[in-house]
């Protein structure tokens, strides 16, 4: 089966719809329709070489993230605990920071999975993930006469 990035509900109806209720759309579709997104923020480009995952991951220490490629999808982790132990009880407010992520991208049928390489800087996770075979852009411009 042909896997996209996100699938194009407008030409494969069905494909979107057996992969509805699977593993990563179903969590995410309604945070998608509510206009938020539970953790990681991420984009995604096409490059004829390459696609590129940017996430951000800001407070994150880059041994505290994971990825990993299960059943066709990368999958993004991350846990955060920042937690300050001071025993003196002076404190008059103290908020602790910790937290969670998980978000999966579907990897398309083109890619080096051997290849995929990521760096993380400043806050920032890149990931790129080559393709078997340059592709070129897809359309033709047409003239308004």
């Amino acid at each position: 089966m042909k896997r996209d990035l996100f699938p194009d509900r407008r030409n494969n109806m069905p494909s979107f719809f057996d992969d509805f209720f699977s593993f990563p759309y179903f969590d995410d579709f309604f945070d998608y329709m509510k206009g938020t997104v539970k953790g990681a923020r991420l984009d995604v480009k096409e490059t004829q070489n390459e696609y590129v995952v940017d996430v951000d991951v800001p407070g994150y220490d880059k041994d505290n993230i994971n990825i990993s490629i299960e059943d066709d999808y990368l999958v993004i982790s991350g846990k955060q605990e920042d937690y300050v132990d001071d025993n003196s009880g002076e404190y008059i407010r103290k908020e602790r920071r910790s937290g969670s992520f998980t978000r999966t991208v579907p990897i398309p049928e083109n890619v080096q999975l051997d290849s995929i390489s990521a760096k993380y800087n400043n806050g920032v996770l890149c990931i790129t993930l080559p393709k078997e075979k340059p592709t070129t852009p897809k359309g033709k411009k047409i003239d308004i006469d």
